[in-house]
């Protein structure tokens, strides 16, 4: 019976080696060999050389004289009796003909340190390795190389030279072309800022350019003196929202990973909320706002905005902008009874902006109504000064003398009257 050569039926040329296309003459010991099964016999021979085996997978061939049309034959006989035949030429000449060197031809540069590059080995051959854009480490003038590269567009081929019993002979590979790259893809957060519907809830913006990935590119968070935390995979959705966070508390930090094409891990730069918090000075006439920092963006913060929503005011609106250095604010506790203070961080970029956490004050801020006015010039209780009476912007102020009769009368009044033209006395 007889079978069909099969995919796996290769003549090889040396243990887990391609072998030769040509040969040295009178190259002694080349060796040769196809896959094994168990049960099957190998019957070898070589047409212009002289074959040596046991009858097994594998066989040694020393080779005569030059010739063009030189082969080695094994027919395979499996354990059914079905046989097969395999042959495979074999130049036999002075002028060899080098294989393109084995290996890579596309390299990180991460992984460029230590790169096997191999031709089929013959005995009783020299293997001068020539390379551009990298260095040999180790192997010259064996059939295998190890090979350290620099980034860009590299070459490596070789230069056989055998040398048996009378001829010296020899031969040029192919270059083979080699480009190793640095993998520049990366995740960046642009911002981190809390959402001003909804102060608990932080809002990211990120990018990513580069290579595709094949792998979920993390965000992580941490909030002060806490351990950093995976919160989302980031894929389509831009911006991403993380929600129910105590804004009021400590700010909050975020960095993006990805594992690029490279297998290199790449962080983002670590980007921390703005954390505001306030203290009500004495006699409830002022309020001192302070801010952590805005940390992430590479060009740092341009300018720090202080926003206000006073009673009513259906929203924030700007009251001062301060320089990117700037911790602290003061503000005037006397312009409502209901504040509500939130910073906002602006980057070199319009589109780089962050909210911090908001936070809120409740002032009373009764009447103090005097019981002097001395209007003598002398800048002392010149008017009639009603603390804190501008806030309430429906107040009707009547003065009456002591029978009852009305001397003046203000609707939003603006602490402007002196008595003028009334004589010394008590009025009420």
């Amino acid at each position: 019976a007889e079978f069909q050569r099969g995919a796996g039926d290769v003549v090889r040329r040396g243990p887990d080696r391609p072998h030769a296309p040509s040969v040295c003459p009178f190259a002694q010991g080349v060796e040769y060999r196809v896959d094994d099964e168990a049960g099957y016999q190998f019957q070898w021979s070589a047409d212009g050389g002289t074959v040596f085996t046991n009858g097994n997978a594998a066989a040694t061939v020393d080779w005569n004289d030059s010739r063009s049309d030189a082969a080695i034959d094994v027919t395979i006989t499996d354990n059914f009796g079905c046989i097969r035949s395999l042959q495979y030429p074999v130049r036999v000449n002075v002028q060899l003909i080098a294989e393109i060197p084995m290996g890579p031809d596309t390299l990180c540069l991460n992984k460029a340190e230590h790169v096997s590059y191999f031709t089929p080995h013959t005995n009783g051959s020299f293997y001068e390795w020539r390379i551009s854009g990298g260095d040999i480490v180790s192997g010259q003038g064996g059939n295998e190389v190890f090979v350290r590269w620099e980034a860009g567009l590299n070459s490596l081929d070789l230069i056989e030279t055998s040398t048996t019993t009378d001829t010296v002979c020899q031969g040029q590979s192919p270059q083979l072309n080699i480009f190793v790259f640095k993998d520049s893809s990366k995740a960046t957060i642009n911002t981190v800022s809390t959402d001003t519907s909804n102060f608990e809830n932080i809002v990211i913006s990120w990018s990513y350019a580069g290579r595709p990935v094949h792998s979920p590119i993390g965000l992580y968070k941490r909030g002060i003196n806490a351990d950093w935390e995976m919160v989302s995979t980031l894929s389509s959705e831009n911006p991403v929202v993380d929600e129910n966070n105590p804004t009021d508390e400590s700010p909050f930090e975020y960095y993006a990973t990805v594992t690029n094409s490279c297998d290199e891990v790449v962080n983002s730069s670590v980007h921390r909320t703005i954390h505001l918090q306030g203290l009500v000075g004495e006699e409830s006439e002022n309020i001192l706002l302070e801010w952590t920092a805005y940390t992430g963006w590479s060009e740092g913060v341009e300018k720090y905005e202080v926003w206000r929503r006073l009673d009513e005011s259906p929203g924030f609106r700007l009251l001062a902008t301060l320089e990117g250095t700037s911790s602290q604010f003061t503000a005037l506790a006397t312009d409502g009874f209901n504040h509500e203070y939130a910073i906002r961080a602006v980057g070199g970029s319009a589109a780089l902006m962050s909210w911090s956490n908001s936070i809120g004050f409740e002032f009373e801020h009764p009447v103090y109504i005097p019981n002097i006015i001395t209007p003598n010039g002398d800048g002392k209780n010149e008017y009639f000064s009603i603390r804190n009476i501008q806030l309430y912007r429906n107040s009707l102020l009547v003065i009456t003398d002591r029978w009852g009769k009305s001397v003046f009368v203000a609707q939003n009044y603006q602490n402007d009257w002196s008595g003028y033209g009334l004589s010394a006395g008590i009025y009420y």
